[in-house]
């Protein structure tokens, strides 16, 4: 956790552990989801942004609800680095991907090379009939790799976890196959 922040129902700030004690607290920022939580009473997973250190973050709302009525709203701050550690302790196979995207397909994490690709949209995601909530695709990936990502998404937070595979790995299998397939009929057709 970076920071929290706590809020009335009104939006009013109580409580910023980013600002020292005694100085003025910063407006109410991502004004939807605060809403949605006062409406819904509601859990939310917020979208990333670079935060005011230049650091990429994400935030979680829950609702502080007293007698049936939300009275506060409790935000959680993280660092989008936390989940990558998440995803690198996974120890996928070396060619293999696994990544984090957010409602927004923004990347969040990958297991590897987070920093250089941190906040892009996924391109391959964009070829999903929208509102899948998972399939799989077959194209480049961000590194420019052919790879068949094999998606999934959060019906809570609407973020994606992505696995992707580089296509040589699975279809030169199907190719020996089809070979295989192919050069016994030939000998049968010859000798048969």
């Amino acid at each position: 956790w970076k920071s929290f922040i706590l809020k009335g129902s009104p939006g009013k700030p109580f409580l910023n552990l980013w600002v020292p004690f005694g100085k003025p607290l910063p407006p109410l920022i991502g004004k939807e989801s605060f809403k949605k939580v006062l409406r819904t009473k509601k859990a939310a997973i917020l979208e990333l942004v670079k935060g005011p250190k230049g650091r990429w973050t994400f935030g979680i709302r829950v609702p502080v609800v007293r007698r049936g009525e939300v009275k506060y709203v409790l935000s959680a701050i993280i660092t989008a680095s936390h989940i990558g550690a998440i995803m690198r302790e996974q120890k996928l196979p070396s060619s293999w991907l696994g990544i984090i995207h957010d409602q927004q397909r923004h990347l969040v994490a990958r297991t590897r090379s987070t920093s250089k690709f941190i906040g892009q949209k996924a391109a391959m995601l964009k070829m999903a009939p929208r509102g899948a909530m998972e399939g799989s695709l077959r194209g480049a990936n961000i590194d420019g790799v052919a790879s068949y990502s094999f998606f999934r998404r959060s019906p809570f937070s609407g973020w994606y976890v992505v696995l992707n595979v580089p296509a040589e790995l699975l279809d030169r299998p199907i190719e020996r196959s089809i070979l295989t397939v192919v050069g016994v009929g030939l000998i049968a057709l010859l000798f048969g």
